[in-house]
């Protein structure tokens, strides 16, 4: 018969349980947000028996929490004002990259909005199913998508009794607050201020087992990315989820490898000189030929990101996936995480940079005001699956 299994937490300062998820066939995930010790628990039972549980599992678990305030001497008002200057872009309104609404980019670019354990939230509550999502707080606004009844999401923005919300992932939209039920949400998006220069302490059984689920050339690299973590002061899990992200789950050509020539020009198998789609460019490349890797697309500019990134890498000598994973980890902690000048060392600050005291916003690792919010995903999915102990830090932003 199946096999059903029920999973609890109790957190052993307050010695009070609290059910993760009841009995089912699938597995259950549990991010802490303070720090602490807990005892995690399965319970386990035949799916037609008759018993409350056949058998059990429990572990101690401690969680380190450390959190860090970074005060700034201005408003949010003046940040907003410079991050309006360069033009932030979304692709929330219609799937096309387009210019951000000012009150947007201020959601994102509010702390508060993501450094509390819960966060309001809605659930979609109506006999209208799907529910429409409108371009504006009322009927006269256009429908963008529909929702679905019992989904939940956070709200954004209220607004005459309709509500803002980033429906299905996609598009930011307005839903009628006759249709919903309003409830609290644990607040996932306090890991854009996951401080990223500082190891997690994770084991090298943990990120393979990671790296184990058809990775490609990824799999079994969990000590390079510790060995990456500790020499660059890089988080290892924020290392493995950008290689994944930009490596399609190390499907892409960036981790199966490039071949280039002795110029780090792109050749065929046969060396022919080719552009990034394959196409002939007439004549040899020059030997001796090599492949190359490029764990984090580093220099993958827009325009050709294959041929550049590749070059990058050629120039870079990252000639094994190894040298791809420490190397890249170099250059972002370099170039970001541990800068010299602006340490953007949180998801946070690489997108937004609030160390920077210059007129007009600068130095910013994406244009797309949700860049950080998008990522939390993945890299709490990861901490998730860790089974060992692990220590948080937290880099908050406070702005007069």
């Amino acid at each position: 018969n199946g096999v059903l299994y029920q999973f609890w937490v109790k957190d052993v300062s307050t010695n009070k349980w609290k059910m993760i998820q009841d009995y089912s066939k699938s597995s259950a995930r549990w991010t802490p947000t303070k720090p602490g010790k807990y005892l995690y628990g399965v319970h386990i039972k035949d799916e037609k028996s008759n018993q409350s549980l056949d058998a059990h599992l429990y572990k101690e678990i401690t969680i380190d929490l450390q959190i860090n305030y970074t005060s700034y001497s201005y408003s949010l008002k003046h940040i907003l004002d410079k991050q309006m200057k360069v033009n932030p872009q979304t692709d929330y309104y219609n799937g096309n990259w387009q210019l951000a609404e000012e009150a947007d980019v201020k959601y994102f670019l509010n702390p508060d909005n993501f450094n509390k354990d819960r966060v309001s939230a809605l659930i979609i509550n109506t006999n209208v199913d799907p529910l429409s999502v409108r371009t504006l707080p009322s009927l006269t606004g256009l429908e963008i998508t529909k929702v679905p009844k019992g989904a939940t999401y956070a709200i954004l923005e209220q607004k005459n009794g309709w509500y803002k919300i980033i429906a299905n992932g996609t598009r930011i939209g307005w839903v009628s607050g006759d249709y919903v039920k309003l409830t609290t949400i644990e607040n996932d998006q306090k890991f854009q201020f996951l401080d990223l220069s500082k190891v997690a302490g994770i084991s090298v059984q943990d990120l393979n087992n990671i790296l184990s689920d058809d990775k490609g050339n990824l799999e079994n690299t969990g000590s390079t990315f510790i060995q990456a973590s500790k020499t660059y002061s890089v988080n290892e899990i924020y290392l493995v989820s950008h290689a994944l992200l930009e490596t399609g789950n190390g499907k892409s050509d960036w981790v199966t490898g490039i071949l280039v020539d002795a110029n780090g020009e792109l050749i065929n198998a046969n060396g022919d000189l080719i552009d990034s789609k394959g196409k002939l460019l007439g004549g040899k490349g020059k030997t001796p030929y090599v492949t190359v890797y490029n764990m984090f697309g580093i220099g993958a500019v827009d325009s050709d990101p294959k041929r550049l990134g590749a070059k990058r890498a050629f120039q870079e000598g990252w000639t094994s996936v190894e040298k791809a994973i420490v190397g890249g980890a170099k250059f972002v902690s370099e170039s970001y995480i541990n800068h010299a000048t602006y340490k953007q060392n949180t998801l946070y600050k690489m997108r937004w940079n609030p160390g920077n005291n210059s007129s007009n916003a600068a130095h910013q690792y994406a244009s797309d005001i949700a860049w950080a919010y998008k990522q939390i995903r993945n890299i709490k999915r990861l901490y998730d699956v860790c089974n060992d102990n692990y220590i948080l830090y937290f880099d908050i932003p406070k702005y007069n």
